[in-house]
């Protein structure tokens, strides 16, 4: 029968050897993504196991070359060419019209190098999808604060607010609005206030909109030893936020770099029919 220290080795190897095969699948996906295709790692792949990576046969290791340095033009400047001819009409196009070939690689998606042309993105959908972005990061952040606060989200009843409910400190979630002051306002329930005579409980219930039977089983909540007990166990639970917080953060940078795209294809779009209308009229 194997120990737990045998057990808790084994797992972990496992665990190490799934995580470094996700890290390897992820560079392959990354590289044959930007650079249209996976030849080169295919290549070091064969070389590695197999043998020697070039072609006997001159024609075909002609063919290898050319399409290596396709994909090598592709990984580093971010676009799709399909040959060399492609590549040299490309070149040719940014010197004339002194194009930052930089901001062609960053407008990834939006300069077709085929036609040299670009496709011009929608300002009114950029801003849908930033407002998009902004709005996942924003759920991202909410669910990482359950998961980072030592106190327990909880609503005692449907008609009050969501608390804040520490070990020694109970707090609102949201911000009440003063409509006299005009401002937010913040409130707190501690220990001190519980045990202070002159606690005023039917104001305290109107600036937190908590009933006075509700402020009473908080106060009681501080030395009831089985009510800290489910306190604790609640903010043990609220630990899985951190994993949902990831979610809406991974959606909230998606969103976020198409916006950034979409807006450094929007500047190259100015850049160029700026440039191209000059070295036309200077051609005149």
């Amino acid at each position: 029968m194997e120990s737990v220290a045998a057990l808790i080795v084994k797992y972990d190897t496992i665990i190490n050897s799934v995580f470094w095969l996700l890290i390897l699948l992820f560079i392959f996906s990354y590289i044959s993504l930007r650079a249209g295709s996976g030849y080169s790692i295919v290549n070091r792949l064969w070389y590695f196991f197999l043998g020697n990576p070039s072609f006997t046969d001159k024609k075909l290791n002609a063919f290898w070359t050319d399409r290596n340095d396709i994909e090598h033009f592709n990984m580093l400047f971010n676009v799709k060419s399909n040959d060399k001819i492609e590549i040299k009409k490309f070149i040719t196009w940014a010197t004339i019209n002194k194009i930052d070939i930089t901001k062609v690689s960053r407008a990834k998606g939006w300069f077709n190098i085929s036609t040299l042309e670009l496709l011009v993105p929608r300002k009114k959908t950029t801003f849908f999808i930033f407002i998009c972005s902004f709005f996942f990061i924003y759920l991202s952040l909410v669910a990482l604060t359950i998961a980072i606060k030592p106190a327990a989200l909880i609503r005692v009843d449907n008609n009050e607010p969501w608390i804040w409910v520490g070990k020694n400190q109970i707090t609102n979630y949201f911000p009440n609005i003063s409509l006299k002051k005009l401002q937010w306002e913040n409130w707190s329930l501690s220990t001190e206030d519980c045990n202070n005579n002159k606690f005023d409980r039917n104001n305290f219930s109107t600036k937190s909109r908590l009933k006075i039977k509700t402020i009473d089983m908080l106060c009681n909540s501080y030395s009831s030893v089985e009510d800290q007990k489910s306190i604790l166990a609640v903010i043990k639970k609220q630990n899985a936020f951190y994993f949902i917080s990831a979610i809406p953060f991974i959606y909230g940078i998606y969103f976020f770099i198409l916006c950034l795209r979409r807006v450094l294809a929007l500047e190259l779009s100015f850049e160029i029919r700026r440039k191209t209308t000059s070295v036309q009229m200077n051609k005149k």
